[in-house]
């Protein structure tokens, strides 16, 4: 039930979103008026291909690839306040721009 939601929901946005790009004037003036985190939404709800993807991300097929395909990744460790050692994989180089865009627009759609 909640995944034919979530379709249903980004058929609308999508529609939406495609409207605005390509309506009149007025439309452009709705695009504008929206808060950012609803153009963040329907801007990563009409992305329907690969191509869309590397556009979204501002980067070429391969290099997308390569990212998915390869992550890089640092690791450090931290100590707990109590006893123990927590280890930190954080994102390095273009992977971490990818997920901060991909945060900023994520946000928009459960926020």
């Amino acid at each position: 039930m909640k995944e034919n939601n979530l379709i249903e929901l980004k058929i609308k946005y999508q529609k939406t979103f495609i409207e605005l790009l390509h309506g009149n004037f007025l439309n452009l003036v709705l695009c504008e008026s929206l808060k950012s985190r609803e153009y963040f939404a329907l801007y990563l709800l009409s992305i329907n291909r690969p191509s869309d993807l590397c556009a979204f991300f501002g980067i070429h097929y391969l290099e997308l690839e390569s990212v998915m395909n390869n992550p890089n990744y640092i690791t450090y460790h931290l100590k707990k306040k109590k006893k123990g050692v927590r280890e930190i994989n954080a994102p390095i180089g273009r992977l971490k721009v990818i997920q901060k865009k991909l945060n900023r627009h994520l946000q928009g759609v459960y926020m």
